[in-house]
């Protein structure tokens, strides 16, 4: 009888279903859980990439941006290329996330360096370097440039005209174009008038130009900017293929 009662207990099987639902409802859990983990970490690396690529982006805008800048003030010699660290002082434009560079940093051999940091939500950055270089001014660009000494004596007056006035123009017609340089010296005396730029390249030493002013000169546009070497033959008159 004892026997009979033991293999009667033993095929109670009542139990085993619950045990199979929780097996199972378990592996639901853990295969939720997973895909839930997996998929949140989609979104957060999705929501990174995107974040990263608009820091990116506002990073090459700020790099458009400070390039206009530096050729405006260059163009205008606001600014002065001859120390190593030049500090800059240019802000952010309305609706961009970059930190301007705060400085130009000298590479020698007439480049530069300059670093721009954009930014996204949430703690997204990017940072561009750029190298520049500058060019030399051509001799083209000047109403009238020596290699050596210009020495524009007193009550002289430097115009620039645009040939289609008729008939002949007069100073009052003046295009504010005629610029003097030279690699050597510009010497202005007592009213001299400029109508134009000033601009002192090096001489064949590596030697800066000076800037002598004799009295007060007029001078309309920028006064004594230093260039680099301005090449004196750029066509190659003398020695050079033209001479040829």
């Amino acid at each position: 009888m004892k026997t009979k009662s033991f293999f009667k207990k033993l095929s109670n099987e009542k139990g085993a279903v619950l045990v199979v639902a929780l097996l199972i409802l378990a592996a639901l859990v853990i295969i939720g859980t997973t895909a839930y983990i997996h998929a949140s970490t989609e979104v957060k690396i999705s929501r990174n990439y995107k974040a990263e690529k608009q820091a990116f982006y506002d990073a090459e805008a700020g790099v458009e941006y400070i390039g206009k800048k530096l050729e405006q003030d260059l163009n205008a010699g606001n600014i002065d290329l001859t120390a190593d660290q030049i500090a800059l002082s240019y802000t952010t434009p309305g609706h961009f996330f970059f930190d301007p560079p705060a400085v130009l940093t000298s590479l020698g051999s007439n480049r530069f360096r300059f670093r721009v940091v954009g930014h996204a939500d949430p703690d997204a950055s990017r940072t561009i370097d750029v190298d520049i270089a500058t060019r030399r001014k051509s001799v083209f660009e000047f109403g009238f440039f020596a290699d050596g000494t210009v020495d524009l004596k007193a009550s002289s007056g430097m115009y620039s005209y645009d040939s289609r006035i008729t008939p002949n123009p007069t100073p009052a017609d003046s295009t504010n174009m005629c610029d003097v340089g030279s690699n050597t010296e510009i010497i202005v005396r007592m009213d001299t008038l400029v109508d134009g730029d000033t601009a002192l390249g090096e001489d064949v030493l590596g030697v800066d130009g000076i800037w002598t002013e004799v009295g007060v000169p007029i001078i309309n546009g920028d006064k004594g900017t230093p260039v680099d070497r301005v090449d004196p033959d750029p066509l190659g008159a003398r020695g050079g293929d033209l001479a040829n």
